[in-house]
């Protein structure tokens, strides 16, 4: 380990710290992406709920409706911030 490193850095180098995602994206495409992202995993739970497939105790993967979110905000967040920006004045 070189000097000045903290101790145990390289075990934790692979994972993600509270607040590094919205360093590396910006809180407007993080709080964006965290909207959409449990927009579409509610809207699947409700279908699901509808659908009898689970019930009122059953489980979902929120990761892959966040990684979505995250996909969807980095490609087209600008138009979706300006479009709702642009609705609310």
């Amino acid at each position: 380990m070189p000097p000045g490193w903290p101790a145990g850095y390289p075990a934790t180098l692979h994972k993600l710290r509270r607040g590094d995602a919205v360093s590396v994206f910006g809180w407007k495409y993080s709080l964006l992406a965290a909207f959409i992202g449990i927009l579409l995993a509610g809207s699947y739970s409700i279908y699901l709920l509808v659908s009898k497939k689970i019930d009122k105790k059953g489980h979902i993967a929120f990761g892959p409706y966040l990684s979505i979110g995250i996909f969807i905000a980095l490609s087209y967040g600008s138009e979706i911030i300006s479009w709702y920006l642009n609705l609310m004045m």
